[in-house]
């Protein structure tokens, strides 16, 4: 059964029932009874998510944060479910689908490092898009192991600059000894409450992707095959959720992905588009994309999937992607019945 739109729909009505409570319990610094009620919710949508509820310093006064790990799949299921927030809650709650930029504090082993006292060099690297910094030695730093530093450090520039634009950016990291006296070619040191608005304005300029919008984040791959069977003949593609694609043809104990797309009673299809011998690359990407055209109305309009692979074989074209519920993924099955190059393959 295909019904994680329906749970969602349901989470988010009983959310609206309860959300006051969870609210009082919040100002009473009540957090555990608050998040045991909220697990007794999540658990029939979102079975095995973590989460954190918060009390922020202005409106909106209260967030839900889902813990993904980085895992694009769990990003894309919290993803949906945060967007599904009702438009009257959003003026009192924040969902999260990733670590959002808080300047929040970090303590490790009874020393608390604010984001003030860290101090770095950015440099940009226009070629790769990649933010690189040099990070002053802290006096604190003192008496931990490099890898501890390095923790400690990833964890402050998430809540620095957000979650997702460590991910889409961050390059090289090296700790140096008096960096309050560097200037290289022009570039003075900020502090790491300061690291967000510089990278803004820096994609401002650059033309970079701004990481307030960036949802998730593509990777491309290639495969060198000959075989033209159904999902062995793949060759090129650029996926959000590369970890299923790549757990294609291994047991049930090694598909931790797909057992998740079942716990949380989703479905992951791919349309495929057979290819007549003949057809030259140019060709083959155009029929494809159009079936991805058609696919992504059907889902946008019925806001109950998303498009997540799209690919080039040596027979077929494919456009996967995760659907929540029966009727969205039958409205794309009747729209397959009318061309005879098309089919519906349900992966997991």
């Amino acid at each position: 059964m295909i019904q994680f739109h329906n749970n969602v729909e349901n989470f988010m009505a009983e959310f609206s029932q309860q959300h006051s409570k969870l609210e009082s319990l919040i100002e009473q610094n009540q957090f555990e009874q608050a998040s045991q009620i909220l697990l007794k919710l999540m658990d029939p949508v979102l079975p095995s998510f973590a989460f954190r509820l918060v009390r922020l310093p202005e409106k909106p006064q209260y967030m839900l944060e889902l813990t993904t790990t980085l895992d694009p799949l769990r990003r894309i299921l919290a993803f949906y479910f945060c967007s599904q927030l009702p438009e009257p809650l959003k003026k009192t709650w924040r969902f999260e689908y990733s670590h959002p930029a808080l300047n929040g504090s970090f303590t490790h082993e009874g020393v608390t490092w604010n984001p003030s006292e860290i101090q770095v060099l950015p440099f940009f690297d226009n070629k790769r898009h990649r933010l690189n910094l040099k990070v002053e030695k802290n006096p604190k730093f003192k008496g931990f192991r490099e890898e501890d530093c390095f923790m400690i450090l990833y964890i402050m520039l998430s809540d620095a600059i957000g979650e997702t634009a460590v991910e889409a950016y961050l390059g090289s990291l090296q700790f140096l000894d008096g960096i309050e006296r560097w200037k290289t070619r022009g570039k003075a040191r900020v502090s790491l409450d300061q690291l967000a608005a510089l990278l803004h304005q820096e994609c401002h300029n650059r033309g970079w992707i701004d990481p307030d919008d960036i949802v998730f984040i593509a990777k491309n791959y290639t495969y060198r095959t000959r075989k033209l069977t159904l999902r062995q003949d793949i060759t090129e593609g650029v996926s959000f959720c590369l970890p299923l694609l790549n757990e294609e043809g291994r047991s049930a104990s090694q598909k931790p992905s797909a057992a998740l797309v079942n716990a949380v009673q989703a479905a992951y299809c791919s349309v495929v588009v057979s290819y007549p011998p003949a057809l030259s690359k140019a060709e083959k990407t155009e029929q494809r994309e159009k079936a991805e055209k058609e696919v992504n109305r059907i889902l946008s309009q019925r806001k109950s999937g998303i498009l997540i692979n799209a690919a080039l074989g040596n027979a077929h074209g494919y456009v996967d992607f995760l659907v929540f519920d029966e009727s969205t993924l039958e409205a794309i099955r009747t729209w397959v019945k009318t061309d005879p190059h098309l089919e519906v393959l349900e992966l997991q």
